[in-house]
């Protein structure tokens, strides 16, 4: 499995674990209302969410797999959030930083092991972009026998 980076995918890169929670961390504050069993919600907080991954790296050479951690750093080191997508979910995307170190678990000679985080401050994902359709006619009855098809083309 593999993932694309701000639309780029490196081949020499395979996705071996990923820790992606369902969903971010939620905090509720309740407020206690007196008299009554309970509280009250009083507000949510979403926090940024983190995806973890351990990566392979894969060279030719001792050089080879130095220039590679160089290209990488160069991809995903980024100021702004780019579009985080996995092979597994390819309908779905996240907007991601890295975050943190890059210390390699293994390094042999030609292929490297490391775990990075991807933070999400916007902790969710996002699906396939809708087309908006603009409509001409005035009422239902103008398209009455017409396919969705049909409508959609009728308004461009």
């Amino acid at each position: 499995m593999n993932f694309k980076f701000d639309g780029i995918r490196k081949p020499y890169i395979k996705v071996l674990e990923k820790e992606r929670p369902y969903w971010s961390t939620i905090n509720r504050t309740i407020s206690e209302v007196p008299g009554k069993f309970g509280g009250r919600l009083s507000s949510t907080e979403i926090a940024p969410l983190v995806i973890s991954v351990k990566l392979l790296i894969e060279a030719e050479s001792k050089m080879d797999l130095l220039d590679k951690t160089e290209d990488l750093a160069a991809w995903l080191i980024t100021d702004k959030p780019k579009q985080l997508v996995f092979d597994d979910r390819p309908n779905r995307a996240y907007y991601a930083v890295v975050e943190g170190d890059a210390i390699p678990e293994m390094e042999i000679v030609s292929f490297s092991t490391l775990k990075i985080n991807f933070i999400c401050p916007d902790p969710y994902k996002y699906g396939q972009e809708k087309q908006a359709v603009r409509i001409k006619k005035l009422t239902w009855e103008d398209y009455k026998g017409q396919t969705w098809e049909e409508v959609a083309a009728d308004g461009d």
